[in-house]
Protein backbone atom coordinates (compact mmCIF):
# COMPACT_ATOMS: atom_id res chain seq x y z
CA UNK A 1 0.00 0.00 0.00
CA UNK A 2 1.30 3.70 -0.99
CA UNK A 3 -0.02 7.33 -1.68
CA UNK A 4 0.32 9.69 -4.32
CA UNK A 5 -0.58 13.66 -3.91
CA UNK A 6 -1.52 15.82 -6.54
CA UNK A 7 -0.68 19.37 -5.01
CA UNK A 8 -2.47 21.00 -7.78
CA UNK A 9 -5.68 18.90 -7.19
CA UNK A 10 -5.15 18.57 -3.63
CA UNK A 11 -6.13 15.13 -4.22
CA UNK A 12 -4.52 11.87 -2.36
CA UNK A 13 -4.78 8.27 -4.13
CA UNK A 14 -4.00 5.50 -1.85
CA UNK A 15 -3.21 2.07 -3.78
CA UNK A 16 -4.03 -1.28 -2.23
CA UNK A 17 -2.95 -2.70 -5.06
CA UNK A 18 -1.79 -2.23 -8.97
CA UNK A 19 -4.45 -3.76 -11.09
CA UNK A 20 -6.72 -2.13 -13.69
CA UNK A 21 -9.71 -0.49 -12.39
CA UNK A 22 -13.60 -2.33 -13.08
CA UNK A 23 -15.40 0.52 -11.76
CA UNK A 24 -15.29 3.20 -9.44
CA UNK A 25 -17.85 3.76 -6.61
CA UNK A 26 -18.51 7.07 -5.22
CA UNK A 27 -18.76 7.14 -1.42
CA UNK A 28 -19.01 10.60 -0.85
CA UNK A 29 -18.52 14.14 -3.25
CA UNK A 30 -14.86 13.74 -2.14
CA UNK A 31 -14.05 9.94 -1.64
CA UNK A 32 -14.21 7.44 -4.43
CA UNK A 33 -13.54 3.67 -4.48
CA UNK A 34 -11.97 1.87 -7.44
CA UNK A 35 -12.83 -2.11 -7.78
CA UNK A 36 -11.18 -4.90 -9.72
CA UNK A 37 -13.48 -7.05 -11.70
CA UNK A 38 -13.34 -9.22 -9.30
CA UNK A 39 -14.95 -7.06 -6.67
CA UNK A 40 -11.65 -5.84 -4.67
CA UNK A 41 -11.42 -3.08 -3.84
CA UNK A 42 -7.82 -1.52 -5.20
CA UNK A 43 -7.42 2.07 -4.29
CA UNK A 44 -9.29 4.84 -2.92
CA UNK A 45 -9.09 8.18 -4.11
CA UNK A 46 -9.67 11.57 -1.73
CA UNK A 47 -10.16 15.13 -3.12
CA UNK A 48 -10.35 18.63 -1.30
CA UNK A 49 -7.77 17.15 1.48
CA UNK A 50 -6.71 19.99 2.92
CA UNK A 51 -11.10 20.66 3.80
CA UNK A 52 -9.89 16.83 5.83
CA UNK A 53 -10.48 13.49 4.72
CA UNK A 54 -13.37 11.59 5.82
CA UNK A 55 -12.37 7.79 6.04
CA UNK A 56 -15.77 6.43 6.93
CA UNK A 57 -16.65 3.56 4.97
CA UNK A 58 -12.86 3.06 3.55
CA UNK A 59 -12.20 -0.04 2.71
CA UNK A 60 -8.37 -0.96 4.69
CA UNK A 61 -9.31 2.35 7.13
CA UNK A 62 -7.17 1.37 9.84
CA UNK A 63 -4.01 0.71 7.26
CA UNK A 64 -5.24 3.78 5.24
CA UNK A 65 -4.98 6.43 8.21
CA UNK A 66 -1.95 4.54 9.31
CA UNK A 67 0.07 5.32 6.02
CA UNK A 68 -1.99 9.09 5.77
CA UNK A 69 -1.10 9.88 9.19
CA UNK A 70 3.09 8.70 8.28
CA UNK A 71 2.69 11.12 5.41
CA UNK A 72 1.17 13.80 7.77
CA UNK A 73 -2.20 14.02 6.44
Amino acid sequence: MYLTYDETADAVYVYFERRDVDRTHQLTDRVNVDYAADGIPIGVEFLDVSLGIDLDNVPHRADVARLLDERHF
